[in-house]
């Protein structure tokens, strides 16, 4: 195991982190991808513990989180794509500022606790996102996967929705309208709300 303590910094400035044991980034202390690199898991059982901040701070184009990542403290995606290759059990804070995405390709848990700020995209693309307790996503993207859980999920931006599923058995509310261009499946309650517009241009709904 290998802990970042003391309100440190740690800059990941080029290649690769890789995990095959436990890294934990202590509240106070800071975790900065500062470009298009990677933490791999390498065997064993990664797991990166994230009670203080993890930001990928730089690069247009996709950093990669694989393992387990377990977040209690602040996940920044401040540049470009941070794309999730493991599991992302999450209770604090997301925070997606202009033009980001939050790429889940695998399974991401939505836990009590789950803010989620900022104009950035949160973008289901493969595998589960489950909404364990009730959570708001303003820029929300589907491209696949099943978007899962018993907690209510708010869309409060403008979705865009091309392909997978919606099965969440504690509601989606759409309350900003969006789009569907793809054939997708609705499974679980899903509401259009607030004089939303929701657009089918392609597809099957």
């Amino acid at each position: 195991p290998f802990t970042n303590a003391n309100n440190g910094t740690i800059a990941l400035t080029a290649g690769a982190l890789f995990l095959s044991n436990t890294f934990n980034n202590l509240a106070g202390s800071t975790f900065d991808m500062q470009g298009d690199f990677s933490v791999n898991a390498d065997g064993g059982t990664p797991v990166f513990n994230n009670a203080g901040t993890f930001v990928k701070s730089a690069g247009t184009g996709v950093g990669v989180m694989s393992g387990t990542f377990n977040n209690t403290g602040t996940l920044h995606v401040a540049a470009g794509t941070l794309q999730q290759d493991g599991t992302l059990n999450n209770s604090n804070v997301i925070q997606l500022d202009s033009g980001t995405t939050l790429q889940s390709q695998v399974t991401t848990n939505f836990n009590a606790g789950t803010t989620i700020t900022g104009p950035g995209q949160f973008l289901l693309s493969i595998g589960t996102t489950t909404a364990n307790a009730a959570v708001t996503i303003g820029n929300y993207a589907q491209t696949g996967g099943t978007l899962a859980g018993t907690g209510a999920v708010t869309l409060s931006g403008p979705f865009s929705w091309s392909g997978g599923i919606i099965s969440d058995s504690g509601g989606t509310t759409a309350n900003a309208g969006g789009t569907i261009n793809g054939s997708v499946v609705v499974s679980g309650p899903f509401t259009n709300a607030n004089n939303g517009t929701i657009a089918l241009t392609a597809g099957a709904l």
